[in-house]
């Protein structure tokens, strides 16, 4: 069936689209829970989500360069400087995760600086924070610089996303820190915690961006 000459918009399409975010945090949810039997000893690192090579990480690396992909359809329908920002920023999430770049970088510094160990911390555990100090610190003066030159629906989207990022910040630094010093019972929680809050909020970040792309591509239209 057709109206006006155009075709209908298929229902199945419409609702993957309004599922696709329920649907990829309960995949979310189930690699945490796969990641928890692996802790016990009942499955094989490769569903570890600390393992550079797990299907976990695989599927994080996906939902960043996914991320990146986004970002990049938006500067195509809008120039808009905060866009670009917001393409840099998640260039780079999906370079260091897939790299490892801070954890590198870091290694690197705390070897060319000598750093000693303080507060539990080890001296590389001290570099990888210098390091993203540094990423953060480029970040926030990227999206200053743009910020009075974005259109206010590109200034809505942001505050969504730098609180988005805060709180991956919390999980990504604050989480892993307390990881390295934790011990017993709370090293393993907080572990869980780490890397699958990690997860859930990439989720989220890429919902939204998916969704504000789409925004504009009907804005367009």
């Amino acid at each position: 069936m057709s109206t006006g000459g155009r075709p209908q918009i298929i229902p199945w399409r419409t609702s993957l689209r309004a599922w696709l975010p329920g649907i990829l945090f309960f995949v979310d949810l189930g690699f945490i829970e796969l990641d928890r039997l692996f802790l016990q000893g009942r499955l094989g690192e490769r569903f570890s989500l600390e393992s550079e090579t797990s299907y976990p990480e695989w599927y994080q690396n996906g939902k960043e360069l996914g991320l990146a992909l986004l970002a990049g359809a938006c500067v195509a329908r809008n120039r808009s400087p905060l866009y670009r920002c917001w393409l840099g920023i998640f260039a780079y999430f999906f370079a260091d995760d897939t790299f490892e770049l801070h954890e590198t970088i870091g290694r690197w510094i705390s070897t060319q600086l000598q750093l000693s160990g303080r507060f539990g911390l080890r001296g590389e555990d001290i570099g990888e924070l210098v390091v993203s100090g540094v990423a953060g610190s480029v970040a926030c003066a990227s999206l200053i610089a743009a910020w009075n030159r974005g259109d206010e629906s590109a200034r809505h989207a942001s505050r969504i996303l730098i609180g988005l990022i805060v709180v991956l910040g919390l999980f990504g630094v604050v989480t892993d820190m307390l990881h390295v010093v934790a011990s017993g019972s709370w090293q393993y929680r907080l572990g869980i915690i780490e890397d699958g809050g990690e997860m859930v909020v990439i989720t989220a970040m890429l919902w939204l961006v998916y969704a504000h792309r789409r925004s504009l591509q009907a804005a367009s239209q």
